[in-house]
């Protein structure tokens, strides 16, 4: 089932750090040439390794989908804590999911995020796309 193979990832996966992550997005969507705005808290959210790494991942993952497929002039992150969650917000203004075959990187980003009681919503419309990210606090 999905939920195994998401698992088994888990266990084969190196840690990544979100700080390190937006880092790198930062970067990719630079050398892509599209304007990046990125806001997030990092000093004051406290995750597990786990958590940490499978939600670096989904954000790698959703912005890989800004630079291969929406062709956006820019493209805001927001990564926050309220009470009792994390929350990432990626917005950007492209195409949107015109290309309605997806492959596989929107499949395993929900998963992620749902192996950790978290969800993962994608929208879309003229305007661009939008990937909501979220996961509760001490989860695991």
């Amino acid at each position: 089932t999905a939920h195994k193979q998401v698992r088994k990832i888990i266990s084969e996966m190196n840690f990544l750090s979100l700080e390190v992550e937006l880092k790198h997005c930062e970067e990719l969507l630079k050398n892509a040439g599209i304007r990046a705005q990125i806001e997030h808290q990092l000093k004051n959210i406290l995750l597990s390794s786990v958590q940490e790494t499978m939600l670096a991942y989904s954000i790698r993952e959703a912005l890989t989908n800004v630079v291969k497929h929406s062709h956006a002039s820019m493209c805001k992150i927001h990564l926050y804590q309220t009470e009792d969650r994390v929350e990432v917000a990626i917005v950007d203004n492209g195409v949107g999911l015109s290309d309605k075959r997806h492959g596989n990187g929107l499949f395993t980003m929900k998963e992620r995020m749902r192996s950790l009681k978290g969800n993962a919503e994608v929208t879309y419309d003229k305007e661009g796309t939008k990937v909501f990210l979220t996961m509760p606090l001490y989860s695991i």
